[in-house]
């Protein structure tokens, strides 16, 4: 998908972020039709977009070249779909999401199961198409001999098998330390995010700083752990069992991180994390609304918070976008030690 901004082009930093923006862009529409299934309701959608849009982590991880946006966007096509019950459609979208990164696996199988007890064998029929559509993935790799390890054995199968085996050797023992690497539990209150890029440039008037930080807007990260856990509760008292679907996709992207706790991860892998944090955060505010303050102070409650969110987010938007600052504006955005 890289390859497409190159071939389209040309080989430069720019182009090889053309599709992954153009991903970021369909992700923040698909959270808008995601929420709007959920909650039927073209308004709390337009929040869920808003948001989406406002964030800085998924600015940032749409602007760098690696593979996470894709991941994420393919997931959210796939949720999508299997909310609409499209599910030959869901099953495609969820074996090209799985094979961009392999950690969607997780996700895969929470949905598989999500679908299956609410519509028992709906989804079997469909589901051989996840794993063809990962082999038909490495269908370049198959068809020369000069892919990496395309020629460890004389049967392409094989060969294959063992590059699988290697990558599975290399992330499990992948333990070195790094001044970036960010625990799953720092990755809520934005413990340490991940600098892709820092200089100090001369820019005349004194010491300056250039940096892109993937940074999670905070607002939005910090309430939306609380509204994450209020949706937990809210699931279990209403026994509404739909919206158990935004709690089943966030443990299937979090909860694994956990079974391999000495691996080196970083704050970025949380970006798979943030739809289901920003629809919390709107069934939170669907609850909000029904209940007698809600009706009375809702609106200006929630169009207050978004307002404040918006100038929290432009405030971060330089160390964002990589926009050079003098010193002293850019370290009043770090907030804490860590983010330095």
């Amino acid at each position: 998908m890289i390859a497409v901004g190159i071939r389209l082009f040309g080989d430069n930093s720019l182009d090889w972020r053309f599709s992954l923006a153009i991903a970021g862009t369909v992700a923040v529409a698909l959270i808008f039709f995601i929420a709007k299934k959920l909650f039927s309701s073209d308004y709390l959608a337009l929040i869920a977009a808003l948001l989406s849009t406002l964030d800085g982590l998924h600015l940032a991880m749409s602007r760098v070249a690696l593979l996470d946006i894709f991941s994420t966007t393919l997931l959210l096509a796939g949720a999508l779909s299997l909310l609409y019950k499209r599910h030959l459609l869901s099953v495609i979208f969820l074996g090209l999401a799985l094979s961009t990164k392999w950690n969607a696996l997780f996700l895969i199988v929470v949905f598989l199961i999500y679908v299956f007890v609410k519509e028992r064998r709906a989804i079997l029929n469909n589901l051989l198409v996840i794993p063809s559509m990962y082999i038909a993935s490495w269908i370049g790799w198959f068809n020369s001999d000069l892919g990496y390890d395309r020629n460890a054995s004389t049967n392409p199968l094989l060969s294959l098998i063992k590059y699988h085996q290697k990558i599975i050797d290399f992330h499990s023992a992948l333990d070195i330390a790094h001044p970036y690497e960010a625990s799953p539990w720092s990755w809520f209150y934005l413990g340490l995010p991940t600098s892709f890029f820092y200089e100090s440039p001369n820019c005349g008037t004194g010491e300056c700083s250039r940096e892109v930080l993937a940074l999670g807007t905070p607002l939005i990260w910090w309430f939306g752990i609380i509204a994450l856990l209020l949706t937990i509760n809210y699931v279990i008292i209403r026994r509404d069992w739909e919206v158990g679907f935004i709690i089943a996709g966030f443990a299937a992207n979090y909860l694994p991180w956990f079974l391999i706790p000495d691996r080196t991860t970083f704050y970025f892998y949380a970006n798979a994390l943030q739809p289901f944090l920003i629809l919390s955060i709107c069934y939170t505010i669907y609850v909000f609304l029904k209940t007698e303050s809600g009706q009375k102070y809702g609106e200006l409650t929630v169009q207050s918070g978004l307002a404040l969110t918006t100038l929290v987010f432009i405030y971060f938007l330089p160390v964002y976008l990589g926009t050079t600052l003098s010193y002293d504006a850019w370290s009043a955005r770090m907030c804490f030690a860590s983010w330095i």
